[in-house]
């Protein structure tokens, strides 16, 4: 076995799980480019004017299910603090159980870890935002044509292309940069001692836990002050 290993491996792997249990918001996506191709091919295939209004309306509905759907992304993609902080400990927690990594042997690296991954996820989030953002637009648009009585139809992809495609390509370019940080930060660390447990003493070990806020308390402090109230 390797007397090295890669830090940022074990980190990107920790993170993965932690984005398993968030909205990646592939299948909004995917809703966005059939409402998309919807709307154009009604605009290509010349309907009559009866059959382009029951269409518009029937698209403006179509608008508000795609709005209401990338709410619950958004919701569900990480971008609120403390849903972050409940799947980010959660994780860690249980990695911790598990005992299969050593980036969480030290506690004060593993605040470090759980910063990171804040970040990471924060940023991660921001494609959310800006896919709800398109769809309030796109919403607002179709509300706004049902009223007029007038679509512009080549409005629609224009919208999507120029507002989606320059927001996904500048959050992978971020995640690219930053990942390469992180690489650099963690660095090749060497592996810890097989035969210990822990980078901290045993004693401390023993006394430090993590909590389900995701705190890391001293059992043995707390227990001796209770030890001291009681006397």
């Amino acid at each position: 076995m390797s007397e090295r290993y890669s830090p940022f491996h074990e980190y990107t792997a920790i993170r993965r799980r932690v984005e398993r249990h968030l909205n990646s918001g592939m299948i909004l996506v995917f809703h966005i480019v059939l409402f998309v191709l919807a709307s154009y091919f009604m605009y290509a295939s010349r309907q009559s004017v009866l059959q382009m209004r029951n269409f518009a309306s029937f698209m403006t509905v179509w608008s508000f299910v795609l709005l209401a759907q990338s709410v619950w992304a958004y919701r569900r993609s990480g971008a609120f603090a403390k849903s972050r902080e409940r799947v980010i400990n959660a994780e860690l927690a249980e990695r911790i159980k598990r005992d299969d990594t050593a980036l969480l042997d030290n506690p004060r690296f593993h605040f470090r870890i759980q910063t990171l991954l804040d970040d990471d996820i924060q940023q991660r989030a921001g494609v959310a935002a800006v896919l709800l953002t398109y769809a309030g637009v796109n919403a607002a648009t179709w509300v706004f044509w049902a009223l007029q009585g007038v679509v512009s139809w080549t409005l629609v992809p224009t919208i999507a292309v120029f507002m989606l495609v320059p927001a996904y390509a500048l959050n992978r370019w971020r995640r690219q940069r930053r990942d390469a940080r992180l690489r650099a930060l963690l660095g090749e660390m060497p592996r810890p001692d097989t035969t210990r447990d822990r980078f901290w003493d045993d004693a401390d070990d023993r006394a430090m836990r993590l909590t389900a806020d995701g705190e890391l308390i001293d059992l043995d402090e707390i227990g001796m002050k209770d030890k001291a109230k009681r006397g």
